[in-house]
């Protein structure tokens, strides 16, 4: 999976978070590459459907996507 739409819109109008931080790519319009992400290394995917541009800014229009990393362990 390359690009990820919510509600119809396009995938520059959903804000891609990983652990919180932003990491949709103004290079490419906005849009996040999922190309490179592992899904092993994934926790949880909170989906946040409808318009949060108001918080998060104009990437946000169709939602927001917040991608949770599992813990690293340390010995």
């Amino acid at each position: 999976m390359s690009q990820l739409r919510l509600r119809g819109s396009e995938a520059n109008h959903t804000l891609v978070l990983i652990d919180g931080m932003r990491v949709n790519d103004p290079a490419t319009g906005s849009e996040y590459s999922f190309d490179h992400l592992l899904g092993s290394q994934i926790d949880s995917i909170d989906i946040i459907s409808g318009g949060y541009s108001v918080v998060h800014g104009s990437d946000a229009l169709a939602g927001v996507v917040n991608i949770k990393n599992k813990k690293r362990k340390y010995d």
